[in-house]
């Protein structure tokens, strides 16, 4: 690819997240409400790797670019709420859980670049797969502990 094709596609995710951020954000969160919609963000997330893991082609490159856009488009407005109104959340100073999101936020940061590397030098395609992998599992285990979370019920029970 050219420089100028690669910076067409980095448009694309840009004017993904630009435009259609505050339309999808409101559209999903009314419908879906914060929890669902940061499942479908996560979803749309694992199905663009996989298209790209797939396919391997530029097309499918760029598929992926765009369908990342989307997810990205409504999925950090709903994690950000959805962490926001986490009952243990809610009773700390508003700062302080600030400040823990963007701890982990920035982490997550850090360890992306690394992490995707590591994958990468097992090939494109068999590294993008594994992330795709180890994402949808994490997607499942997210479900499952959400709907059982017995930490939460205790939390409650304690302070109340």
């Amino acid at each position: 690819l050219t420089q100028s094709d690669i910076s067409r596609a980095f448009l694309l995710n840009g004017l993904c997240v630009i435009y259609l951020g505050p339309v999808l954000t409101k559209f999903v969160t009314r419908n879906l409400g914060d929890k669902k919609s940061m499942l479908v963000s996560l979803f749309i997330v694992v199905c663009a790797l996989a298209t790209f893991t797939l396919f391997g082609t530029i097309p499918a490159a760029f598929v992926t670019v765009i369908l990342l856009g989307v997810a990205e488009s409504f999925g950090v407005a709903t994690q950000t709420s959805y962490f926001m109104n986490l009952e243990p959340v809610r009773d700390l100073e508003i700062n302080k859980a600030i400040a823990y999101f963007s701890v982990m936020v920035n982490a997550g940061r850090m360890a992306g670049p690394i992490i995707f590397g590591v994958a990468l030098s097992l090939g494109i395609r068999v590294g993008v797969g594994l992330i795709t992998g180890v994402l949808l599992a994490l997607l499942v285990v997210f479900v499952f502990v959400s709907r059982y979370s017995p930490g939460l019920d205790n939390y409650r029970q304690q302070n109340f």
